[in-house]
């Protein structure tokens, strides 16, 4: 049987040359593959894809609005810091999930030549605190926005 299951490659922030995998365990299937890898095995792991980004023609723009949902985080980024010195990148992010939003702000490349703002959904509170803006490693300043997104204004 085939399932899809949500989970992104990106590169270390550390270590460009290396790739992590973020998955969250939601369900049965990813509860079972955490517990699988806490422990040695000698089984492969098969992993379909990559697939293209919805980014692959941000290139083509020097100024760019990157819109993202949960873990669709992870391409934007890569297009970030891609293009942190050639290009204007603004981002959009709704996460409802605290600690995925607290991770790629302590550890991913936001634009610091853009704007970037983070739509808040979930109910937990973030170890962040109560702050609406927050200064990341790479200097970069984001808007944290503690709803959703208001489009009939």
């Amino acid at each position: 049987k085939t399932q899809w299951h949500a989970y992104s490659l990106f590169e270390n922030p550390a270590n460009p040359a290396e790739r992590q995998i973020y998955m969250q365990k939601l369900g049965d299937w990813t509860t079972d593959v955490l517990q699988a890898l806490q422990r040695d095995t000698h089984r492969p792991v098969w992993i379909c894809g990559p697939f293209s980004s919805p980014y692959d023609n941000a290139a083509e723009s020097d100024n760019q609005i990157l819109v993202a949902g949960g873990i669709g985080i992870t391409p934007a980024i890569s297009v970030m810091r891609k293009h942190q010195e050639t290009r204007r990148s603004n981002l959009i992010w709704a996460c409802r999930d605290p600690h995925m939003l607290e991770f790629f702000v302590k550890h991913g490349e936001f634009s610091r030549r853009g704007w970037n703002m983070i739509f808040y959904t979930g109910k937990q509170a973030l170890y962040v605190g109560d702050t609406s803006e927050v200064v990341t490693t790479n200097g970069a300043l984001v808007h944290i926005v503690r709803a959703r997104p208001n489009l009939a204004d």
